[in-house]
């Protein structure tokens, strides 16, 4: 037996749910643009908390670091017991990756004060729209059991305040990069790839 390639044809389409080829391409590229977007947005996103990141200096509160700390080392250990650690940490001693991962955690903390503060003082908020959409996103990630879903949050209203946060992040990202200059460059999708990994 051997594999033989179909065409790609209005047949090939249909058998892939669509209509004809042309609106097989159409999905294809929809698809990818909303990937390219996704991936250029973490790029710029990145860049701004880097540069956030850099222009901050304050001391922050040191049982927030640590809490913080602490869940990020929980992944670690798993990850190291998995053996499926980063490459960037292989071959480093547990005390250089407390140390690295210390200030990671640090880092985190102080971007989301800042972020919070910016967003407090500038009244960016999540509406109930917002959240409603969020809540059903999330359920929508556990086919057949959504119903279930939408019921642990409407029963619980402060498993749904762990949605609010990344949200409210998101918004204040956009606010800032309202205000940013930002320029536009073309780049290969291996290079937007590989850049924000």
């Amino acid at each position: 037996k051997t594999r033989i390639a179909k065409p790609v044809d209005d047949e090939l389409a249909k058998a892939v749910g669509m209509a004809d080829l042309a609106a097989l391409k159409d999905a294809i590229r929809s698809s990818l643009q909303r990937e390219y977007d996704g991936l250029a947005r973490l790029k710029l996103k990145r860049a701004l908390l880097d540069s956030l990141a850099e222009k901050a200096s304050f001391p922050v509160p040191e049982g927030m670091v640590d809490a913080e700390f602490a869940q990020i080392w929980q992944r670690v250990e798993a990850d190291l017991k998995a053996g499926r650690l980063d490459a960037d940490d292989q071959g480093k001693d547990e005390a250089t990756l407390k140390a690295e991962y210390r200030t990671i955690a640090e880092r985190r903390i102080r971007l989301g004060l800042m972020l919070s503060e910016i967003g407090r003082t500038n009244n960016v908020q999540v509406g109930q729209e917002e959240m409603a959409r969020a809540v059903q996103q999330e359920a929508m990630r556990y086919p057949g059991q959504e119903q279930q879903v939408l019921d642990f949050f409407r029963k619980n209203p402060q498993a749904a305040e762990n949605l609010r946060a990344p949200l409210f992040e998101e918004k204040v990202v956009d606010f800032m990069l309202e205000l940013a200059k930002v320029t536009e460059r073309t780049v290969s999708p291996e290079e937007l790839s590989t850049t924000t990994a």
